[in-house]
């Protein structure tokens, strides 16, 4: 019995190696290099909606053993690879939430976002300029 315990905590520990990641997108854009510039930022739902300066391209999650730190240069480094590839210029914490006690772990859902590009019209013409 002892070791059917130990076989599991093992196997428990061992399959912790680094975080688990997916993806969702919420717009289909075109790619960018994968060593893009992507800025972190602290936005609010309000930018985030659709009245604000952002359009929301997808979301990448990380999900980890242990307290980990959403800021670290390891997960700016796993996320910024796939925001590129989805098209987004910034990325901003959507949520962040750690669970403490025997399995403790942490889950943080990054949001990838794009600003909002002015929309062009045409000038209007007058009748009398009409070609």
């Amino acid at each position: 019995m002892t070791r059917l315990v130990f076989a599991v905590a093992l196997a428990a520990g061992l399959g912790g190696c680094g975080p688990r990641v997916s993806e969702t997108r919420m717009a289909y854009l075109p790619p960018r290099p994968d060593d893009c510039s992507i800025a972190f930022i602290t936005a609010t739902v309000e930018e985030m909606s659709p009245l604000g300066p952002y359009q929301v391209v997808g979301h990448v999650v990380l999900q980890d053993a242990g307290i980990q730190n959403p800021f670290s240069a390891e997960y700016a480094g796993i996320v910024r690879p796939r925001a590129c590839a989805m098209g987004g210029e910034l990325v901003t914490i959507g949520m962040s939430g750690t669970t403490r006690g025997f399995a403790s772990g942490t889950s943080t859902i990054y949001v990838v976002l794009r600003r909002k590009h002015p929309v062009r019209t045409e000038p209007e013409v007058e009748p009398s300029q009409s070609i």
